[in-house]
């Protein structure tokens, strides 16, 4: 509508970030669970958020958040995400405001042969995908495919690369969980008891490359001038409460949050679970 009505200045997305109420608005579901939207009588005891946000609660931005950002814009951003294959999980439902789970992800261990949907975003003219090296197909990109790319891949262990407008992204497979990963979104907090910071957990195999599929049991601890606020996944369905010091980890993230006290120092924090112990100074 915009390239066709130059009027049309804006669109109105709900929402921007996935959030806790109107339980289970926007969701997927496996045949087995709950059916029917978030309405349904009784609501869907499962969920306790809307999961229809361009961005989860962690902050980690679904494909459709950069899908979005590349319609809106004129740059050459090249992003690749791969839809999940109906009946890995299970056979998926879609609901209102939902779309189809898309992941960045080339990691679909006991699909091997079987077809997955690869889909590329891009205002380049042209994309190329390439498995393991060799090429798959070769794609025009314009209005009419809605700046979008879908190749059907057989799925095979490796990595998956697209290159168009001179730009090209990967996206590999992960091994067995090696590590946890802690990354702080600043170096430092104000010592006035107010700040916060924003910890970014992440398993990891021995490649640093994510695992997303990763469900780990963590603890963590927060020793010094730093006090634990939340710690927490995106899984709208995980009962633990955000403010608890434990999680497991959903597609292999989860977020901590610390807040600082008033006086100057640092503090430590410890996650621990099967794997290594993981600390990070602040």
């Amino acid at each position: 509508m915009l390239d066709d009505y130059p009027y049309v200045i804006g669109d109105m997305v709900w929402t921007g970030l996935d959030y806790l109420g109107e339980s289970g608005i926007g969701r997927n579901y496996y045949d087995g669970e709950t059916p029917g939207e978030s309405w349904r009588e009784g609501g869907v005891p499962e969920w306790h958020g809307a999961y229809c946000g361009d961005v989860d609660i962690t902050g980690w931005r679904k494909p459709i958040s950069h899908y979005r950002e590349m319609l809106w814009s004129d740059s050459k951003d090249l992003y690749m995400a791969v839809k999940e294959p109906d009946g890995y999980r299970g056979k998926i439902n879609m609901t209102s405001w939902s779309v189809w789970p898309t992941w960045e992800s080339w990691t679909w261990t006991g699909w091997e042969g079987k077809p997955v949907e690869v889909e590329v975003y891009t205002k380049a003219p042209e994309v190329t995908l390439y498995l393991n090296g060799k090429q798959i197909g070769k794609k025009n990109v314009d209005l009419s495919t809605e700046f979008k790319a879908v190749f059907t891949v057989p799925y095979e262990a490796g990595t998956l690369r697209a290159e168009a407008g001179g730009e090209s992204v990967t996206l590999s497979t992960a091994g067995e969980p090696a590590r946890l990963r802690l990354t702080a979104d600043k170096p430092a907090l104000k010592a006035d008891g107010q700040d916060l910071v924003y910890i970014t957990v992440e398993v990891v195999d021995a490649q640093g490359r994510v695992c997303p599929d990763a469900a780990i049991p963590c603890e963590a601890t927060v020793q010094g001038q730093g006090r634990l606020m939340a710690f927490a996944t995106a899984n709208l369905q995980d009962r633990e409460p955000k403010t608890s010091a434990r999680v497991t980890t959903w597609k292999g993230r989860a977020l901590l949050v610390v807040r600082s006290t008033n006086k100057k120092g640092k503090a430590k924090v410890t996650i621990k679970s099967n794997l290594p112990s993981a600390t990070l100074s602040i």
